[in-house]
C-alpha cells in the first residue's frame, strides 16, 4: 500500500513538533496536523530540564535556543519556604548536570515552540497541516487513514467543507489531556485521585528587582503559593484556590492583583501577562500503543506541576518514540520493537507522578494543625542532609539487565573530534548508536556477526583518547572511571544500553543489543 506520509502526528504541541522533527532528521516523511490556526501564544511550562535541552539539540536546536532559556545562580537550588520566610527544605540543583547543561532551566513556552517552528519551516520532510480537525481514524494490518475537517478561526469544523483522509503507516497522538486518539485506541487510564484548582499568573516585570525567594514552594495554609523563574524577564505565580473561591471569581484581574500586592507586585511595576484557573491532575494511560496508533505527552499521562516535569517528560516520549520508529521506518528492525515505546516510558514517568502528588498533597495542605506538623518534619529532613530528588533510570526495555550503567542517561562532555571542537553531539554524531571506549576503539574488537549488526545498525564508535576523539574537560574520563567501566554503549535517545570493564565487553554488548531489537 502507498502511504501519503511515513508518520502522521496529531497535535502541534512540544511532543508533537519534537517528534515531527526527529523523525524528519531520520529521513521520514512527517505530517503535523493541528486544530488551531496559530500557536497558543501564552505561557504554560517554565521550566527546561538539561535532558530536554539536549533533544532540542538533537533535533536541530543550535546555539540561538540559549536566548530563549533563563539561567542564573539562583537556580541553583528549590526551596520550600513557610509565609514569614523560613526556609523549610532545600533541593540543591547541578549547575552542569549529565548532559553539559543546568538540571533546570527557565523558558517562556511560546519562544520555545516558535523556535522549533521555524526549524520545522526549513524542513522539507515536514508538512504542517493547521486549521484541521481530525475526527476519524482506521488501522488496517499495513497502516492507518486519518480523517480530517476544516476548521474555521474559532476551531470548529467548517460546515461548507467535506471531511478528508490522510495515509500513513503509523500515527502519533500528541493532542493533549482530551486527545482524540487516546479516546480512539480505546485507552484506559489509572488516576491517582488528586486535583486541585491554582490560579497560575505570569508577569512581566517592568521594574528592576532581586526576587526572594527565587524559585519556591511558599508553604502558607492561608494560601499555598508557587513562585518561580519563567523565562528571560519573566515571572510565574501560581495561588492554590481556598475553599468557596470559584474559578469565576478567581480569573477577575483585580483578585490577580491583589492576590499579587502581598509580593509587592503592582500594576505600575509589571505587566500582567496572564492569569488563568488550572486544575492540576496525576494520571497516566496503562498501554500507549494499539497497533499502528500511539499517544505521548498529555495524552498519555498528566503529572502536577510540583517537579517541573510535565513538559519534560513529554518530550522525552517524543525522544523514545522516535528512535524506535526510525528504526522500523529503515527496515533494520521488526515492528514488535515498538512494544517498548510502553514498556519503557510507563514504569520512566510513574514515579515522577507519583512523586509530584505526593509532594502536591505536602504543599496542599490548609489545616492550620497539619501545617505546623508538616513543617516541622521538614525542618527535621533539613536539618539532617540535603534532599536530592532521585532519577529514575529506564528498568525495561532495551537496556541489559544487572548493569550499573544500563538504563542511566548518558553523559555529555565537550571534546575534539578530527580537528573540530564542541559538544559531542555537534562534533560527533547525534540520534544513532553509539559506542564509546577508553584508550580502545571498540569497533575493532566487534567479531564478525557483531561488527555486521553494528553496520547494519548504522552504529559508530568512538575512542577516548586517541588523536581523533580528546575529552577536553575529563567528562568521560571521569564518568566511566567511577564505575570502573571501559566501554559504553549509548542509544539514540541518550540512555546508556549497557557497559563493560574491558574491550572485549564491546562484541558481547552489540549482540546482546541485537537481540534485545529482535533484529
Amino acid at each position: 500500500m502507498k502511504h501519503d506520509l511515513d508518520v502522521i502526528i496529531v497535535g502541534a504541541g512540544p511532543t508533537g513538533l519534537t517528534a515531527a522533527l526527529l523523525l524528519a532528521r531520520g529521513g521520514h516523511s512527517v505530517a503535523l496536523l493541528e486544530r488551531w490556526p496559530q500557536p497558543y501564544p501564552l505561557p504554560r511550562a517554565i521550566g527546561l530540564d538539561h535532558e530536554v535541552r539536549r533533544i532540542f539539540h538533537q533535533a536541530g536546536a543550535d546555539e540561538r535556543i540559549n536566548e530563549v532559556i533563563e539561567w542564573t545562580e539562583d537556580l541553583l537550588e528549590a526551596q520550600y519556604v513557610t509565609a514569614d520566610g523560613e526556609v523549610l527544605l532545600r533541593m540543591p540543583f547541578q549547575a552542569r548536570a549529565e548532559s553539559g547543561w543546568p538540571d533546570m532551566a527557565g523558558f517562556n513556552q511560546p519562544d520555545v515552540e516558535k523556535f522549533l517552528e521555524e526549524l520545522i519551516s526549513e524542513n522539507p520532510r515536514i508538512r504542517v497541516m493547521r486549521s484541521v480537525i481530525v475526527n476519524g481514524l482506521e488501522q488496517s494490518e499495513v497502516g492507518a487513514i486519518v480523517q480530517y475537517a476544516i476548521a474555521d478561526a474559532n476551531g470548529q469544523p467548517r460546515l461548507d467543507e467535506l471531511p478528508r483522509k490522510l495515509s500513513a503507516q503509523y500515527v502519533i497522538g500528541a493532542d493533549g489531556a482530551n486527545s482524540f486518539v487516546a479516546g480512539q485506541i480505546g485507552a484506559e487510564f489509572t488516576d491517582l485521585g488528586f486535583s486541585s484548582d491554582w490560579l497560575v499568573v505570569d508577569i512581566r516585570p517592568t521594574v528592576a528587582r532581586k526576587w526572594t525567594p527565587y524559585l519556591a514552594e511558599v508553604l502558607d495554609p492561608t494560601r499555598p503559593t508557587t513562585v518561580a523563574p519563567a523565562g528571560p524577564g519573566r515571572r510565574r505565580f501560581e495561588f492554590m484556590f481556598m475553599p468557596d473561591e470559584t474559578w469565576e471569581d478567581m480569573a477577575k484581574p483585580e483578585v490577580t492583583w491583589k492576590l499579587l500586592a502581598k509580593w509587592n507586585v503592582t500594576p505600575e511595576s509589571a505587566e500582567l501577562v496572564r492569569a488563568v484557573p488550572y486544575r492540576f491532575r496525576g494520571r497516566w494511560a496503562n498501554n500507549w500503543r494499539k497497533d499502528r496508533v500511539f499517544i505521548a505527552g498529555d495524552a498519555a499521562h498528566l503529572t502536577p506541576p510540583f517537579l517541573g516535569q510535565g513538559l519534560n517528560s513529554a518530550v522525552r516520549d517524543a525522544a523514545n518514540l522516535a528512535q524506535y520508529l526510525n528504526l522500523v521506518l529503515d527496515g533494520k528492525v521488526p515492528a514488535s520493537v515498538l512494544d517498548y515505546y510502553t514498556e519503557e516510558r510507563l514504569p520512566h514517568v510513574r514515579p515522577m507522578i507519583e512523586m509530584a502528588v505526593h509532594l502536591g498533597l505536602q504543599i496542599c495542605i490548609t489545616d492550620p494543625e497539619k501545617a505546623r506538623a508538616r513543617d516541622d518534619e521538614l525542618r527535621e529532613i533539613r536539618d539532617a542532609s540535603p534532599v536530592v530528588i532521585p532519577r529514575t533510570p529506564l528498568s525495561n526495555g532495551v537496556v541489559v539487565d544487572g548493569d550499573p550503567l544500563a538504563g542511566t542517561l548518558s553523559h555529555q562532555g565537550r571534546v575534539e573530534h578530527n580537528g573540530a571542537c564542541g559538544w559531542f553531539d555537534e562534533v560527533c554524531v547525534t540520534g544513532c548508536f553509539v559506542l564509546i571506549g577508553m584508550d580502545v576503539d571498540p569497533a575493532a574488537k566487534l567479531g564478525t556477526e557483531a561488527l555486521a549488526l553494528w553496520t547494519r545498525l548504522g552504529g559508530k564508535s568512538f575512542q577516548v583518547g586517541s588523536a581523533q576523539f580528546r575529552d577536553l574537560e575529563g567528562v568521560y574520563e571521569r564518568w566511566l572511571s567511577a564505575t570502573g567501566t571501559r566501554i559504553v554503549l549509548i542509544r539514540p535517545d541518550n540512555y546508556v544500553f549497557g557497559s563493560g570493564k574491558s574491550a572485549a565487553d564491546a562484541d558481547r554488548l552489540v549482540v546482546e543489543l541485537a537481540k534485545k531489537l529482535r533484529m
